[in-house]
């Protein structure tokens, strides 16, 4: 027997893995399923007090990925974000991938922000038994078959290109500045309900009755107890029940944001994404309208993505739960800055822990690369991160990869390229008041090419029977 099999007939609910084929576990556990794992040869570690998973909720701060100009030091990194007492109470270990900080009920994870963080810098981990049986893993005989059947996405055509023609700056502009209009999204800021209730009002004057909109609440702990909170789908039906996903999240920050008075417009983050999901589906309802896709294609607005990416972790694991065949999610995440000529963007599908979803995943950007320059011929320089890919765990398209599902992150040029040499150039507005406008033409060829990749994978041909 295993020990990954052996794990799961144990009391032990893993909240995360990693490394190539899973090979560290972080789990909540008794006493007896520790013993048993560790006199099966497993190398078991405790970490917190015991009880500590009933009185605090844990989360992975990620490191900083190296500059080019040198190393930065964990413990200065640290030392940024907790005092020296919080070290002392909250923190648990530092791992490869960052620090496991356990706060209890009455903290916020929005507190905790280390100097040069970047995109995604926190995860909750939260309970999930699917963990440790993905989909592709054939020794637990937990492969569907939709997962492995070839799917071949045709060419876009001449009505195809003219209603994506139809995701202008003009668009894109639109939406941003109304969102950006609330001041806030912050998923403790009382506007965060507001977004929810535009968003849900977009969908619905968009999809004109085509759209089953839907909302998926769940709960995030705040220094004034639990709140609830929405994510937001929009969802036309195909031919098939097979899945395509377009996505990003509705949430916004800023570092003073947490105290509720403070702005957070979030125009690039994530406002661009937000301004790109609607507009995209703008040109798909305009396209089905003649044409039914083959796939069911969902549009998907995750909350919380700024408090440790839950909206889209309790997104992707309850489609777990029900065998959902998604067959790829697009997500967009910062689309909108542009530094200089060069309008280069990223695409990122790395992920260590499985080399099935990586393969899967890097397929949709391949698909992404062919169409780029027949639809945006004006995008350039496009980066594809697969091997050591520094934002693999970083937006809402992780959640999706820890459930077994291939997906991309579509955004503009954040981090450095280390096989070109080329720098990063993140957006020196990142999570400040000042993130109030973004390029409206950059983030309008991003959102077209995505667009046409999910357009073209809802009517791509399945060889399942």
């Amino acid at each position: 027997m295993t020990l990954r099999s052996q794990a799961e007939r144990l009391p032990l609910v893993p909240l995360h893995t990693s490394g190539k084929t899973q090979r560290v576990v972080i789990a909540i556990a008794s006493e007896r399923a520790a013993r048993s794992l560790s006199n099966a040869g497993a190398d078991v570690q405790f970490l917190g007090a015991e009880n500590a998973p009933l009185l605090s909720a844990l989360f992975l701060v990620r490191k900083a990925p190296t500059p080019p100009s040198g190393e930065v030091r964990p413990e200065a990194q640290v030392s940024s974000f907790l005092t020296k007492g919080e070290q002392e109470e909250c923190l648990l270990e530092t791992t490869d991938e960052g620090w496991l900080v356990a706060l209890p009920g009455d903290k916020s994870i929005d507190d905790y922000h280390p100097e040069n963080a970047q995109h995604g810098h926190a995860q909750e981990l939260i309970p999930n038994p699917q963990l440790l049986s993905p989909f592709g893993h054939t020794e637990l005989a937990q492969s569907a078959k939709w997962l492995t059947v070839p799917h071949v996405a045709p060419e876009p055509t001449d009505e195809d290109r003219a209603a994506l023609d139809e995701i202008t700056p003009e668009l894109i502009d639109q939406y941003v500045d109304r969102y950006v209009g609330l001041e806030s999204r912050h998923s403790r800021d009382p506007a965060n309900e507001k977004a929810v209730e535009e968003l849900v009002n977009d969908f619905r004057r968009i999809g004109d009755g085509a759209f089953k909109i839907s909302l998926q609440p769940f709960s995030i702990s705040t220094n004034e107890g639990a709140k609830e909170l929405y994510n937001v789908e929009a969802e036309l039906a195909g031919e098939s029940s097979e899945i395509v996903i377009t996505s990003a999240h509705l949430d916004s920050t800023a570092r003073d944001s947490h105290n509720n008075t403070s702005p957070a417009p979030g125009a690039d983050d994530d406002g661009s994404g937000i301004a790109a999901v609607l507009a995209v589906a703008h040109a798909i309802k305009k396209l089905s309208a003649n044409r039914k896709p083959k796939l069911t294609v969902r549009f998907v607005l995750f909350n919380a993505e700024e408090q440790g990416m839950k909206g889209s972790e309790v997104y992707a694991r309850s489609q777990r739960g029900r065998d959902a065949p998604i067959v790829g999610v697009f997500q967009m995440d910062m689309i909108g800055y542009l530094e200089g000529p060069r309008r280069s963007w990223e695409l990122h599908v790395g992920c260590s822990s499985s080399p099935d979803v990586e393969s899967r995943s890097r397929e949709l950007a391949e698909q992404i690369r062919s169409l780029s320059k027949k639809i945006s011929p004006k995008l350039e320089d496009l980066q594809v991160y697969v091997d050591n890919d520094p934002a693999s765990g970083r937006s809402d398209h992780a959640a999706f990869h820890s459930e077994g599902y291939a997906g991309c992150l579509a955004s503009e040029d954040f981090f450095a390229d280390p096989t070109s040499n080329q720098p990063g150039h993140p957006n020196p507005h990142y999570h400040k008041v000042t993130d109030q406008k973004v390029n409206a033409e950059y983030a309008a060829d991003i959102a077209r090419v995505i667009g046409a990749a999910v357009w073209t994978k809802a009517n791509s041909t399945s060889a399942q029977v």
